[in-house]
Formats: structure tokens, C-alpha cells, sequence
């Protein structure tokens, strides 16, 4: 598989993680029809990991989590556990071609939640 360094975009916002953070996230951004990615990371000592879904008109559409390679659903519980952790950074990213996105990392595209 292709490692793809995605867009940094226009940081929207930046939370820290906790409970239920990526479902609120999501679900937040669906009802504004928003296109963009949120990208969770978390920096240990020794690694950093990071993980995102993008989404396309409100609707999520890829999916990506960096340790294992994780991509579209086999990534959603990876990235759960990621953006529930309080020492994770959440930050949204706008103005990102996220269709292009799709043409160049089919494997992560996420089927219906």
C-alpha cells in the first residue's frame, strides 16, 4: 500500500480527545454537510500516532489510522480508541480536495456508517 502524506488544509479548530469525541465529531459535521478531515495524533517518547476520516459534503468517506496501517473500516475502532484518548490533538482541517483524495488512496474509502 501507498503512504500518502494528506494536505495540512486550514486548521478550523483543535480540541483535546475524550469520550465519544469521533462520533460527535462526525455526526456534528454531517448535519453541516462539511467537507474536510479530522485528524487526531498523539506523540509518545518514542512514536506518533495519527489517524483521520474525511468526509466530502457531510458525508465520511475515507479513513486512515497510521500504526498497522489501518485503512477504511478496519481503521474505525483504531481510531476510536485514538480520539478518545485525552492525549490526543483533534484538529479540523478545511479547504482540502478530498476527491482527489478518493482517486489517489482508494483503499481507505469507507463504506456506509
Amino acid at each position: 500500500m501507498r503512504a500518502i502524506n494528506l494536505p495540512r488544509g486550514i486548521i478550523l479548530t483543535e480540541q483535546i480527545g475524550g469520550a465519544e469525541v469521533l462520533e460527535h465529531s462526525i455526526r456534528d459535521r454531517i448535519r453541516e454537510g462539511w467537507t474536510g478531515i479530522i485528524r487526531g495524533r498523539r506523540d509518545n517518547r518514542e512514536t506518533r500516532v495519527e489517524g483521520h476520516v474525511s468526509l466530502l459534503k457531510g458525508g465520511p468517506v475515507l479513513a486512515h489510522y497510521s500504526e498497522g496501517d489501518l485503512r477504511g473500516m478496519d481503521a474505525l475502532d483504531a481510531l476510536r480508541a485514538l480520539f478518545e484518548d485525552p492525549l490526543t490533538r483533534v484538529t479540523f482541517h478545511a479547504e482540502i480536495d478530498i476527491e482527489a483524495l478518493i482517486d489517489i488512496w482508494p483503499e481507505a474509502r469507507l463504506e456506509r456508517l
